[in-house]
């Protein structure tokens, strides 16, 4: 694995993975990256866009709240 501290490295596989619809995976990458930066806000806003996608609205919009507080 490349970078596995790194938390841009890791929000940007789980982009890759949202795309390709592989929210589980994606999600594990987001929680990844937040547990290296908190503050990663394409990691927060990934991380709800991929709730979203897997009906969790409850969870996506706690994300969103929590990136406009980054």
């Amino acid at each position: 694995e490349v970078e596995p501290n790194n938390a841009h490295v890791l929000h940007n596989i789980g982009w890759m993975l949202r795309k390709q619809k592989k929210y589980d995976v994606a999600l594990a990458f987001y929680d990844r990256a937040l547990a290296i930066d908190p503050n990663d806000l394409w990691a927060v806003l990934g991380r709800g866009q991929t709730l979203r996608r897997v009906g969790d609205l409850t969870g996506a919009a706690d994300a969103f709240r929590r990136g406009t507080a980054v």
